[in-house]
């Protein structure tokens, strides 16, 4: 059975003066997914992000959250969301628990239990009793996640969440957004630009560029879409060069050290090796090369190409 959309973006614009940060963008994230929110400095990620909170005002189109519109049922739309925005603050000279208890105080139907549930979600219990002033990055960022759960959401927004964490920290808040997807069936809205934990945690992404979106889909479909790359080991490069000219399904080819690398259409690899053997080419081997998230962002956001 396909999952219900839990955020639902149609046509969004915003601008500051004259400069358009957000230009007409529409996608949808279905309940159950990590979803990654991907793009340059300055591509519109942000200022997204808070529109569909309510924090910022968009100039047309519609947000709908749990199939509530944010502008005509904003308190029904917000009421199961959480979010982490930016690096989390808190009071440095209360505890954990207390930071939390205050946030809790807000919300009339969080019991006091849920802040001890929340502590030991993200790790956290073991220093609940210990002043915010004392943890490290990583901990006042998980303790921004945990503050983002007190409500029991079934949406949580996570800006930059790794921003400035250590590999050690970037690891911890991976696995504990994965965990908790999983175990609390959770949907992650995730912003960042770490695009290599991107490509190990979120099952779907969306790729903004210049306030357009240029790509969505899942990190499996846009990682293998219709071509492939290869890396060929020969000492015959002219000849090989010449053999692949004007060759359909040969869509690059460049030269790498100690051969060729080449991209082509998908499952195209043994014609290849075919042509350059019959041609005379002595091929030592031909290597599958695997395209990262990293490399295809690199090719979109620079080369202007469009696949949303």
């Amino acid at each position: 059975m396909k999952s219900k959309n839990v955020i639902e973006i149609n046509n969004l614009h915003k601008s500051f003066g004259q400069t358009t940060v957000v230009d007409g963008i529409s996608f949808n994230v279905q309940a159950g997914d990590v979803f990654g929110f991907l793009g340059p400095n300055g591509a519109g990620k942000t200022t997204t992000i808070r529109m569909m909170l309510g924090l910022v005002y968009p100039d047309s189109g519609t947000i709908k959250i749990n199939e509530h519109d944010m502008e005509k049922d904003f308190l029904n739309a917000i009421s199961q969301v959480g979010a982490m925005v930016e690096t989390p603050k808190f009071y440095p000279y209360l505890t954990g628990y207390q930071n939390l208890s205050l946030i809790a105080n807000l919300h009339p139907t969080v019991q006091t239990s849920r802040i001890d549930e929340v502590l030991d979600m993200v790790s956290l219990s073991s220093r609940a009793r210990d002043r915010v002033g004392t943890y490290s990055l990583g901990m006042k960022q998980r303790l921004g996640i945990a503050r983002a759960l007190l409500n029991r959401p079934d949406i949580v927004f996570l800006d930059e969440p790794t921003n400035g964490l250590d590999p050690q920290g970037i690891r911890e808040i991976r696995e504990m957004i994965s965990r908790l997807a999983l175990e609390q069936d959770i949907t992650f809205f995730i912003s960042t630009h770490l695009l290599h934990e991107v490509e190990q945690v979120c099952s779907k992404v969306a790729i903004l560029n210049k306030g357009q979106l240029i790509a969505r889909g899942s990190v499996k479909e846009l990682l293998g879409q219709d071509n492939e790359m290869v890396k060929v080991r020969t000492t015959d490069t002219a000849k090989a060069l010449e053999i692949l000219k004007g060759i359909e399904y040969i869509r690059s080819v460049k030269p790498s050290p100690g051969g060729l690398e080449i991209e082509l259409e998908k499952d195209r690899s043994a014609a290849l090796n075919q042509l350059l053997v019959s041609g005379g080419v002595q091929v030592d081997y031909l290597m599958p090369q695997n395209q990262s998230l990293e490399q295809f962002f690199i090719e979109l956001t620079e080369g202007g190409h469009q696949v949303a």
